[in-house]
């Protein structure tokens, strides 16, 4: 009875086996081992009997096929291929490629969409999905110079993606001058975050720090007024560009140690809030009740005081106090540490929060609110 049994385990674990490389469906496996042993006993007459003793490939077999380009043909492609070689028509040869960029067998799309282009030199479809294939191998220098003669013929193909893809692919590429340029030209015409996202990484590498960390901000300004599926969509740009801004926010002070001479007081420009836009923007279910100014509250805050005028310093993206003492040594505070340059404020100007010329809205204090989370 024991061998009986031991011999029927075994039958079921080789049609287990079998099933498995067959790529048959999981239900096969749970009925083998619930209904033990008629499960093994009915795949075997239902499936192996009828589909030969040819099984698929091993898991062995797989890895080592693992990185061959392999074709997958489908009712689409077999149809396609037998329009081909019946016809020969631009068309059939583009919607192959297509049906194998889906399938992201970009080595099989590329010679389709080569040929479609050859008969058809016309076809954007072609020219587009060739583009695509040449980027998902990586062949990025490749992919920019398709994509540069269907941005010649339209700009907007797509609705802008053909151009995106383009400035993508410059920038894989390590061609960062064209990329910022055609960036440029995408934010310009186009609302795609992640396009602005890299235009504002390429000018922090250029060095241009405000104007990077300006488009950052508009990012996050601009996510406030998206539809919930769009935000969803865009949230991971959303998310980075919450980043730079806050590892900005610390290099700022860190800065101020390579600018610094000695004595002075560096004060950020940033922006204003007002307290009924805090409070709508953190509890807006919750009414408001005015209770005036209490002991000690102020209505502004002043970072650069009047009566220190004659001392302040402005600079492009802060103010610089300097000391009212200098010991034997003058020192110019006008050139700070990094070479940036400042210039004298006006006699009697005022830097507070009551005069700032950026006030933040109720969407922006939460998008803020959001990066302090983050």
């Amino acid at each position: 009875m024991d061998i009986l049994i031991t011999l029927a385990l075994v039958f079921m674990v080789w049609m287990c086996i079998d099933c498995l490389q067959r790529k048959e469906h999981f239900i096969w496996i749970i009925i083998m081992v619930v209904l033990f042993p008629v499960g093994a006993v009915a795949y075997y007459f239902t499936v192996k009997a009828k589909a030969g003793g040819i099984p698929g490939p091993s898991i062995f077999q797989a890895v080592q096929s693992k990185n061959k380009t392999r074709e997958v043909e489908t009712e689409e492609t077999l149809q396609l291929k037998d329009m081909i070689s019946k016809f020969h028509k631009a068309y059939h040869y583009e919607k192959l490629g297509h049906a194998y960029l889906e399938q992201k067998q970009f080595e099989l799309a590329i010679p389709q969409f080569k040929e479609a282009i050859q008969r058809d030199a016309e076809s954007n479809e072609a020219r587009y999905g060739l583009g695509k294939a040449l980027h998902g191998i990586e062949r990025y220098k490749e992919a920019a110079e398709v994509l540069e003669e269907l941005v010649k013929i339209d700009k907007k193909y797509d609705y802008g993606n053909a151009i995106f893809g383009l400035a993508e692919c410059y920038r894989l590429a390590g061609l960062e001058d064209k990329a910022l340029k055609t960036y440029e030209e995408v934010i310009n015409s186009f609302h795609f975050f992640k396009a602005c996202y890299h235009y504002a990484n390429l000018l922090d590498k250029r060095g241009k720090k405000d104007e990077a960390i300006s488009h950052m901000k508009s990012i996050i300004g601009s996510s406030k007024d998206l539809p919930d599926y769009k935000l969803e969509k865009e949230r991971y740009w959303i998310e980075e560009a919450y980043k730079f801004l806050k590892k900005n926010g610390v290099e700022f002070v860190l800065k101020n140690f390579r600018r610094m001479k000695g004595g002075e007081i560096f004060v950020p420009k940033i922006p204003s809030v007002r307290v009924v836009d805090l409070a709508m923007a953190l509890a807006p279910d919750i009414p408001q009740r005015f209770t005036g100014i209490r002991p000690g509250e102020k209505l502004n805050e002043v970072m650069c005081p009047a009566d220190d005028s004659h001392l302040t310093l402005e600079f492009a993206d802060h103010f610089v106090i300097q000391p009212t003492i200098q010991m034997s040594d003058v020192v110019d505070f006008t050139v700070d540490g990094l070479g940036e340059r400042g210039v004298p404020v006006e006699q009697g100007f005022e830097y507070h929060s009551g005069t700032n010329p950026h006030f933040l809205d109720i969407g922006e204090i939460v998008a803020m609110n959001h990066l302090a989370e983050a």
